[in-house]
């Protein structure tokens, strides 16, 4: 047909957030790492308000503009979604 556009194909390459990452020591402690790898109560415990320090930062993102809910949603962990 004339004037339409096949569709569009998407990529691991052109998703920033889908393709494999290589991780340096220090951010494997970070909230991103935690939800690349599913672990909800460290996440909690890093968002949790304290007296003695500041919550980490729910919207931080890491080298690809990623955050954890990104990362979340790609590997299906439904209970950091919410």
């Amino acid at each position: 047909m004339r004037g339409e556009r096949p569709p569009a194909r998407h990529s691991a390459a052109g998703e920033p957030c889908l393709a494999p990452l290589r991780m340096s020591p220090l951010s494997e402690k970070s909230l991103l790492a935690d939800a690349r790898k599913g672990d909800l109560h460290a996440m909690r415990k890093k968002t949790r308000n304290s007296i003695f320090k500041r919550p980490e930062d729910v919207n931080q993102r890491d080298e690809r503009h990623c955050t954890p809910l990104h990362y979340a949603a790609k590997n299906g962990h439904r209970e950091m979604i919410r």
